[in-house]
């Protein structure tokens, strides 16, 4: 089922939507403590970190990141003899700040737990428009003293 750039657009809100309501996530990405995921915390309003904790940009000021933030987007697309595309990559990155790494779980690092909650949402699904999101890597890049990034590499394939 190859797709169009409008449905890779469609396709990208709906990864977004997901990530955005997983209350784990959320709170991970704005409780910037040891302690994120303690019951004793109120629940974070899903609807209020979509668009700043969890974004579809190409860049992201990191002079200005203060709380995680996951970035969805799609590096590459290719087309079929029909204009479609066939194959593409989605590409997510988690930003977090080097001092919240640390938390209390048996899974001690703050990156490491999203990472694992947006693979459970995100590999093997089908994204209607898009095709079966397949992970493929993971990354570390550190682009200063404060700021890590993973980006997490899935392949798309239409035809699957």
């Amino acid at each position: 089922m190859a797709g169009s750039f409008e449905d890779l657009g469609v396709g990208l809100n709906t990864v977004v939507q997901k990530i955005s309501h997983n209350q784990t996530i959320a709170r991970l990405l704005r409780y910037t403590d040891t302690d994120p995921l303690n019951k004793n915390k109120s629940d974070i309003d899903l609807n209020s970190i979509f668009g700043v904790n969890v974004i579809m940009k190409p860049k992201i000021d990191l002079n200005s990141v203060e709380k995680g933030i996951v970035c969805v987007l799609c590096p590459y697309v290719s087309a079929d003899k029909n204009d479609n595309f066939s194959l593409s990559s989605l590409e997510i990155d988690v930003v977090i700040p080097i001092d919240q790494w640390p938390i209390n779980e048996e899974c001690c690092l703050r990156p490491i737990k999203v990472m694992s909650e947006i693979k459970k949402i995100v590999n093997k699904s089908h994204i209607t428009g898009i095709g079966v999101a397949e992970f493929v890597e993971a990354t570390l890049d550190i682009p200063s003293d404060e700021i890590s990034i993973y980006k997490m590499i899935f392949s798309v394939n239409s035809n699957g």
